[in-house]
């Protein structure tokens, strides 16, 4: 029975087993079926969003693999240059130093050589002083004897007297002077003949101290000898110191003239007939000891130049007696401001070589076109 029971048992369903569906049941399964669905989009959102992701970081590694590639070559190629530019510079370093080292070479030798040079020079500056030294001896000793040979160092000296004259004194010291006179003198005239005069004066008194000389000298050498009028030697149409010189033996007279060349005796001059100079144009009475102080300059290059005239041999001269309406010779003259025919009166003497010689220097004359005397 058992048994029996057992095979042929079924499965007796009750009524109360078998349940319908319910609402609430067709509910929760809906219910159920809905909240999966948003589950499962949000996760199909999140593994689209992590794909983007993902390809933006690859993107951004494959950029910066770029970068970093870009930046290694960059780095590789400064590091040549670098390595190019320090091979360069131990070149020039090299360069430089073989340079310095030559050029320190050279330098020594071009001392050396400058050395013996110096030492050379002074050896030949020595052996010259002594062959000037003994020259001016043999020099010397022959112009004892022969005096003419005196000439052979002043045969270009008058010329150059002439230049300084025209050059220096004229051009310059005179239009120095001419400032100083323009302001306490009114008149032009007046002005262009105190300056003229002062030169005329130095000549002057030049001549008449050498005539004083020479004829001292003449006198010790022999006391019956007369002098000479002195009343003659304001007169420049003629040369009284050439006619006194000449009277003296030729000897003597060329030691007189280098005697007197020497410049102790050309200082002393200076000093005692500079104001000689002043008394006989009387300037210091009429315009003060202001202006006189001012053109002494002026006048102690006169007297300079003029002394330096009448040592020559024969002495040179200066003509100043252009009378007023004598008529101009343009050979011998220019003119000042005025042209004209006839003078007006003088500026500027004519220099001649000697009285009776070969014109030098032009005077300067203001000239008229009438003739007013």
């Amino acid at each position: 029975m058992g048994n029996m029971a057992g095979k042929n048992d079924t499965v007796v369903v009750k009524d109360n087993d078998i349940r319908r569906p319910t609402r609430d049941s067709f509910d929760s399964v809906s219910m159920d079926t809905t909240e999966q669905q948003p589950e499962e989009n949000h996760f199909g959102e999140n593994a689209a969003g992590c794909g983007k992701s993902k390809k933006k970081k690859d993107n951004r590694k494959n950029r910066q693999r770029q970068n970093l590639k870009h930046l290694q070559e960059e780095n590789q190629n400064f590091q040549d240059e670098n390595a190019s530019l320090n091979q360069e510079l131990s070149n020039v370093r090299r360069e430089l130093t073989d340079c310095r080292k030559q050029h320190g070479q050279e330098l020594i030798e071009v001392h050396r050589q400058l050395t013996d040079c110096r030492q050379q020079c002074e050896q030949l500056k020595d052996k010259n002083e002594a062959m000037l030294q003994r020259y001016s001896e043999v020099v010397s000793n022959q112009m004892k004897n022969n005096p003419s040979i005196q000439d052979i160092n002043y045969q270009d000296k008058p010329r150059q007297i002439a230049e300084a004259f025209r050059g220096e004194l004229y051009s310059r010291k005179w239009c120095d002077a001419f400032d100083v006179v323009d302001i306490g003198v009114t008149s032009e005239r007046d002005q262009l003949e105190i300056l003229r005069d002062l030169c005329r004066d130095s000549f002057l008194i030049c001549t008449y101290v050498l005539i004083g000389q020479a004829e001292n000298l003449k006198h010790a050498l022999d006391p019956t000898a007369m002098e000479g009028d002195s009343s003659n030697y304001s007169n420049c149409s003629v040369c009284p110191l050439a006619s006194v010189l000449n009277k003296l033996p030729e000897v003597i007279r060329d030691e007189f003239i280098q005697n007197s060349r020497q410049s102790k005796v050309l200082e002393k001059i200076l000093q005692e007939q500079c104001s000689d100079v002043y008394a006989t144009k009387k300037l210091t009475t009429t315009y003060g000891e202001g202006i006189v102080s001012q053109l002494e300059p002026y006048i102690s290059s006169c007297i300079q130049i003029c002394w330096d005239m009448l040592l020559q041999k024969p002495p040179m001269f200066l003509d100043f007696n252009m009378t007023r309406g004598c008529k101009i010779n343009p050979e011998v003259c220019d003119f000042y401001a005025n042209q004209g025919s006839v003078v007006e009166f003088v500026v500027w003497p004519v220099l001649y070589r000697h009285f009776g010689g070969p014109v030098l220097n032009k005077g300067i004359v203001q000239a008229s076109s009438t003739n007013k005397s």
